[in-house]
């Protein structure tokens, strides 16, 4: 029989009679195919890093960012700055949105712990961006771990930085030489695929205490973001929603809001007169096709 033991043994003995006879030949062709797919297999898994970009958390088929979209010079122009009352505005006048936050910008802020100093980014949430995003906690309650105006979540990496193998829980940092906040919670280091870097978080009242929040709908200066119920129609959310902060601005006034799925953000959140038109989606096709080329080179020259 052709698959036969003996049959496919004689095959691998001549294979290598073969090889074993052009061994200059044989060893570049060979190294070509291996370099080849090496070069192939890292690109597959920068772009599987890529698709999973924002796609890990528990709910991303239910978060979203809220837009900005308003006319402008070349068009319908968005973007994703929005207004600091929008959130909280958002969850108490429509039933579909089941929780909202708000995210600042991240700081770097000097953090102070016994002997240890260090200057650490991180950034201010709402209570409900725990568990909208449910980043996996390690120590401390994720329902609760930002309740309190002095609660400070922490990172894993961070805990090792401050207090080695210490149990964090507790334990006072001083921040800015100002103001002291007990580490309420701890939670793993953050995934390379996520938009948020940070190391710590702080309550969203901070943001007064440090007299940076505001209750103006002009002011388009921090992030804000929606956890949508379950089966709710993101169409008809943002037709409800498009005129929200238009009515709590002047009259006249033009701007509109829409949700945008967090999933999206990395690779398609791109728009040309206020289309999603494209995005970093268009380089990771291309390095597709390099990788499938690389591949297809590799075969035909071994």
């Amino acid at each position: 029989m052709l698959n036969s033991p003996g049959m496919l043994k004689n095959y691998f003995k001549i294979a290598l009679r073969n090889l074993y006879k052009n061994k200059s030949f044989s060893a570049l062709n060979i190294s070509g195919l291996a370099i080849g797919m090496a070069s192939a297999i890292l690109i597959l898994l920068w772009v599987r890093n890529e698709l999973r970009f924002d796609n890990f958390y528990p709910n991303s088929n239910r978060l979203y960012q809220v837009w900005n979209r308003d006319k402008g010079n070349n068009g319908l122009n968005c973007w994703n700055n929005t207004t600091k009352p929008l959130a909280p505005a958002l969850k108490q006048s429509f039933p579909e949105i089941e929780q909202t936050c708000r995210v600042n910008w991240d700081a770097n802020i000097l953090l102070n712990y016994g002997n240890k100093k260090m200057n650490v980014t991180g950034t201010m949430v709402d209570p409900d961006f725990l568990t909208m995003f449910e980043f996996p906690f390690i120590q401390g309650n994720i329902h609760t771990a930002l309740n309190r105006p002095n609660d400070m979540v922490i990172t894993e990496k961070l805990s090792k930085k401050l207090f080695g193998h210490e149990d964090p829980m507790g334990k006072t940092i001083l921040l800015d030489m100002k103001h002291n906040f007990i580490v309420s919670g701890v939670i793993r280091d953050l995934p390379n695929n996520s938009q948020f870097d940070f190391e710590y978080l702080l309550p969203w009242t901070y943001m007064s205490t440090i007299g940076q929040d505001d209750s103006s709908w002009n002011n388009n200066s921090t992030h804000n973001f929606v956890l949508l119920k379950p089966h709710a129609d993101i169409t008809a959310v943002n037709r409800h929603i498009k005129n929200f902060v238009a009515k709590h601005l002047n009259a006249g006034a033009t701007g509109e809001i829409f949700l945008y799925p967090v999933s999206r953000l990395h690779l398609h959140a791109n728009f040309v007169n206020g289309v999603e038109s494209g995005g970093k989606i268009g380089m990771v096709n291309v390095f597709l096709l390099i990788a499938a080329f690389i591949l297809l080179i590799a075969c035909i020259n071994l």
